[in-house]
């Protein structure tokens, strides 16, 4: 039985993209004889189909179709629909990947639910906020997590990003006649898609725990080209407002119908204009665009589903009523003189998690211009005298967004891409004047536990970076925990963990040994060492909270071999344990191969031995570790 149809329309593909892509198919856990690879070449100039029919002669799995080209995503994605035999499709694009267990996780989460469509959690390589949704709906889930069927009561704003890279059933779609809108360039196909699988479903769900996509972010991409300047831009933007009103007509649908007009209106009718109108890009395209996004507004909003917007976007969604564009261009500038900052003021280990202390501030780009004021308890944003003059004071009254403000933090994944938001607790925000400029100063708490950061499970070993988002009244920031702390160690209940500043100034937590190790930044204690069988080195700077013991690999290299890298071979393996319990943390090492003599000390991280900055003197009476002073610093990563 095949479950899953993997369809994936080619066109002139990247030999290193297709690489990536076969690559995933391979490594995925679930057997090759219960999925296939739907490949369509969409009339590539080059020799594309060739290289598909040569994979696919070795690879029962994968069969490979081509049709004349058609000079975008759907017609490729349609007649892969035609050409597969799952029981469930997940259309996948060229040049990005699958995480292993995509397949197998996934078919067995809709299996589960009796899902006619499954959101599954997707990454992206240069966003790790990707997925994660904005809760700014009134009905949106408060957080990422698993639901079994969205149409409960969070809806369609749950399966946000609508991207085509979900699992659908593929009877739906022939049931329905469900298609990708064809033609030339036909921008947001993948949501008229959707918005169409939406209303036919009867079971829509979420797998938020569970990688599954990963999508590889290129120069190549054709949403790149997706342009408010162009005409091309307002004129699908409106057929895709009306086919959403049309699909999903009906009292049973309002809730759905709303969320998706008022998306469009900030995401594409008042941001992408706002950003146009404030860019260098030639009067006459500002003109043309603040036109089509007012008589979009128009047509298609209502002042109730504005009601919903954040307050920037309410605002502006206000002057392009009124057909101000001066002052929806100054309003917006109003907003970019905002900026903000997060960092980490100090890390507590506790059982298994990591407790870290941040202080935030929203202040000035320019530490001059001023971008909010107080009056009594009220907290208001700065605006230009024309704009402040057209608006009503609590136009501009956002006492109540700083109050719900959103603090969040993910910690990313460096090398897998994966990022799981962690709980905040923000303990208090207040506006505070500095050097004549008022500012947003608060303070908050983030918690990384990890025996279940990646929702409910065990966080997998990883060098793990934090980055920050904060949003009120519609204005977001991001950014990387900044830290300017020492590099602190820990042993908790079976986990190992360094965190430390980062190459860029920001929190990174090590849970791996990737880049480093955990024996070595806690500080080995230097002396004199008994030598029997065990060397047993107690560790000074490392906080123990909690048992475990784990391999700490480190080698021996004898003198006066001293560069900085070396390959593994030329170290001796010195069996070395980090051990820690009631009594503290040390290292445990296997004396027995090293000979008298001076030997450099080197970690093993990313298959190849580091040099560190102890060195061991080997005599018959006993063992002494020094730390000479290093030639040059250490390079951080």
């Amino acid at each position: 039985m095949i479950k899953v149809s993997v369809v994936i329309a080619a066109y002139a593909t990247p030999q290193d993209g297709l690489d990536r892509v076969i690559s995933s198919l391979e490594a995925q856990t679930l057997p090759t004889d219960e999925f296939e690879a739907v490949f369509v070449d969409d009339g590539s100039p080059d020799d594309t189909l060739d290289r598909l029919r040569v994979l696919a002669e070795t690879r029962p799995w994968m069969r490979v179709f081509t049709i004349p080209n058609s000079g975008w995503g759907s017609a490729p994605r349609n007649e892969g629909t035609r050409q597969a035999r799952g029981e469930y499709t997940l259309y996948m694009d060229h040049d990005d990947s699958l995480y292993p267990d995509a397949l197998r996780g996934l078919w067995e989460f809709a299996h589960a639910n009796g899902s006619d469509l499954v959101s599954p959690k997707e990454s992206k390589t240069n966003d790790a906020w990707w997925g994660l949704n904005y809760t700014w709906w009134p009905t949106a889930p408060a957080s990422s997590t698993n639901l079994a069927d969205v149409r409960d009561g969070y809806g369609i704003q749950s399966i946000v990003p609508m991207v085509p890279h979900k699992l659908y059933r593929r009877q739906l779609l022939v049931d329905h006649g469900i298609a990708f809108p064809e033609g030339e360039r036909v921008l947001w196909e993948d949501q008229f898609f959707n918005i169409a699988v939406y209303r036919h479903a009867k079971v829509v769900s979420v797998q938020a725990d569970h990688p599954t996509y990963l999508w590889h972010s290129s120069a190549t991409n054709s949403s790149h080209t997706f342009d408010p300047s162009r005409e091309d831009f307002w004129t699908m933007l409106e057929k895709l407002l009306d086919f959403t009103d049309e699909t999903l007509s009906g009292r049973a649908f309002r809730n759905e119908r709303e969320f998706m007009r008022a998306q469009q209106v900030r995401v594409r009718i008042v941001d992408r204009t706002a950003r146009l109108l404030v860019s260098d890009a030639p009067e006459e395209e500002k003109v043309r665009a603040f036109d089509y996004a007012r008589r979009l507004l128009l047509k298609h909003s209502t002042r109730s589903i504005e009601r919903h917007l954040p307050q920037k976007h309410r605002v502006q969604a206000g002057f392009l009523r009124k057909n101000q564009p001066d002052l929806f261009a100054q309003h917006h500038q109003s907003d970019l003189a905002r900026t903000a900052q997060l960092e980490a003021t100090g890390i507590r280990w506790s059982g298994t998690t990591a407790k870290i202390s941040l202080q935030f501030r929203w202040t000035s780009r320019d530490k001059k211009t001023p971008v909010f004021r107080t009056a009594g308890d009220r907290i208001f944003v700065e605006a230009s005298e024309p704009v402040k003059k057209a608006l009503r004071e609590r136009d501009l009254d956002v006492t109540d967004d700083v109050r719900d403000m959103q603090v969040r933090v993910v910690a990313r994944e460096r090398s897998r891409f994966v990022s799981w938001e962690l709980p905040v607790s923000v303990e208090s925000v207040e506006c505070r004047e500095v050097a004549g400029v008022a500012e947003l100063y608060g303070e908050a708490t983030v918690t990384l536990d990890f025996a279940r950061a990646q929702l409910g499970a065990a966080l997998e070993p990883g060098v793990w970076d934090l980055r920050w988002s904060m949003i009120f009244g519609g204005m977001e920031r991001i950014g990387a925990v900044a830290y300017d702390l020492p590099v602190k160690p820990a042993a908790l209940a079976g986990v190992t963990a360094t965190a430390y500043r980062n190459g860029k100034h920001a929190l990174t937590i090590d849970s791996s040994g990737q880049l480093r190790t955990v024996a070595i930044d806690a500080h080995p204690r230097l002396g004199r060492i008994d030598k029997g069988d065990r060397l047993l080195v107690p560790l000074d700077q490392i906080a123990v909270v909690g048992a475990t013991e784990q391999p700490a690999p480190l080698y021996a290299v004898p003198a006066p071999e001293d560069a900085d890298h070396l390959s593994i071979d030329v170290g001796i393996d010195l069996g070395a344990r980090l051990v820690a319990d009631s009594g503290g943390a040390r290292i445990e090492a296997d004396a027995t191969p090293l000979a008298a003599g001076q030997y450099r000390v080197y970690a093993l991280r990313l298959d190849e031995l580091r040099r560190t900055r102890y060195v061991l003197k080997v005599a018959a009476d006993g063992v002494i570790l020094s730390s000479p002073p290093p030639a040059t610093p250490p390079a951080e990563s």
